[in-house]
């Protein structure tokens, strides 16, 4: 059986209910061991970071203040009642760009975090459902 975790904000990010629902479709109904992580923590001596503490790390206030606008903006328009990954879009990726970039000079991995049989699959970002498929398929799940 593979192990496949997922790390994730809480609460939960647009980007990481949208992987933990592409993940959950990827898996069907596969007897795999999916846990899900609802918190920061560490991995393998790595430090893993959501863009609001990478923000602090990386002073880079203005980023994160966008990010948020649009995050609201966008719960305006859908109303209160809406799941997380209603939210997600490419755009919203793209303003969390520049916290990939904090993340990847200050050598910590960004939610969502997806780490399939102990090897890092995906940091700071939601992979197409192509090649979270890839990934699955090459875990034997």
């Amino acid at each position: 059986m593979q192990k496949i975790t997922l790390i994730i904000t809480e609460p939960i990010d647009p980007s990481s209910d949208m992987l933990r629902r592409r993940l959950i479709e990827a898996i069907g109904l596969n007897d795999c061991d999916g846990e899900i992580i609802p918190r920061i923590e560490f991995c393998d001596n790595v430090e893993v970071c959501s863009p609001q503490k990478l923000t602090v790390m990386a002073g880079i206030q203005t980023e994160y203040e966008q990010m948020e606008k649009k995050l609201r903006r966008l719960e305006a328009d859908f109303g209160i009642v809406c799941r997380p990954s209603n939210l997600w879009s490419r755009e919203l990726e793209e303003l969390r760009e520049p916290f990939r970039d904090a993340a990847e000079r200050l050598s910590v991995l960004m939610t969502p975090v997806l780490i399939i049989n102990g090897e890092v699959k995906s940091s700071g970002e939601v992979p197409n459902p192509c090649k979270l498929d890839e990934w699955i398929k090459s875990a034997n799940c």
